[in-house]
């Protein structure tokens, strides 16, 4: 079933948009990207897999975001430097900041990882596009149904699998709260917190006593690149590193985003 999505996308068919739609990450472009299949395509500021922590605007995201019609992004707090993006941004561009407009404050910004949350997202952007593109309202709507009955088959084969076997993992840095709070599970331990900061000696020493009883059986990372502490507690405890980061979508940009959750999934079954 993972791949209907895929198969579905190569029909869609409109009239070009004439919106430009600005996203900061790249699952939110990914999301994005399937409501508008077969219309057009959503800008990326956070490129080549950047952490969202540690980014600094340049004079392009300057150019990119003044000619924007929409803005997405999780909130001024995940994404570094986006505190004062409300401030550059034109008084006629629409602003979708998905933390705030979800009633989530002071939370971790992975929203995608849960299919309540995901299928919240897909709703508002598809009425964000429809409002700024009514001649296109069908098309983004067949669309969104497509992208959220792709969800529903990976959320199903989700359940399935931890039913089967709880994957015994430790988390790089953390990035799955919301995934591990729709399913029930949880990981070993985290060696470093959504910033990149470790736990201190005291932690590091409690992670290994865990290791060292077999309690994991891979590292799971969403960055390009894993910690230096990462990789060497896989090194010395023989870990499976799994990076997903794969967005590569068969080519097709609507399909992007499923791949990524799939490549989630199939690491977690490697880790039962």
């Amino acid at each position: 079933m993972r791949f209907l999505f895929i198969l579905v996308c190569l029909f869609a068919s409109s009239v070009q948009a004439k919106i430009n739609v600005v996203t900061s990450i790249l699952p939110l472009q990914g999301i994005t990207a399937a409501i508008m299949l077969g219309v057009g395509e959503p800008e990326l500021l956070i490129k080549d897999q950047g952490s969202a922590h540690h980014f600094a605007f340049r004079p392009s995201h300057f150019r990119a975001l003044k000619r924007a019609d929409l803005v997405i992004w999780i909130d001024r707090n995940f994404e570094s430097g986006f505190q004062q993006l409300p401030d550059l941004l034109l008084d006629s561009t629409v602003q979708l900041e998905l933390l705030p407009t979800l009633g989530l404050s002071n939370q971790d910004g992975h929203i995608w990882y849960s299919p309540i949350l995901l299928g919240r997202v897909i709703d508002q952007i598809t009425v964000a596009l429809s409002k700024l593109e009514p001649q296109n309202e069908d098309v983004f709507k067949r669309n969104q149904l497509n992208l959220k009955q792709a969800v529903s088959d990976w959320d199903q084969s989700f359940r399935e699998l931890i039913a089967n076997s709880k994957p015994r993992y430790l988390l790089d840095h953390n990035f799955l709260t919301h995934l591990e709070a729709s399913f029930g599970i949880e990981p070993v331990a985290t060696i470093n917190d959504e910033h990149d900061q470790h736990g201190g000696i005291q932690a590091l020493r409690l992670i290994e006593r865990l290791l060292e009883a077999g309690s994991a059986k891979c590292l799971l990372s969403n960055e390009a690149s894993i910690s230096k502490m990462g990789r060497n507690l896989a090194e010395r405890y023989g870990l499976e590193v799994y990076k997903i980061t794969d967005y590569s979508g068969q080519g097709k940009a609507g399909a992007s985003f499923m791949q990524h959750l799939w490549q989630l999934h199939d690491a977690l079954a490697n880790c039962g």
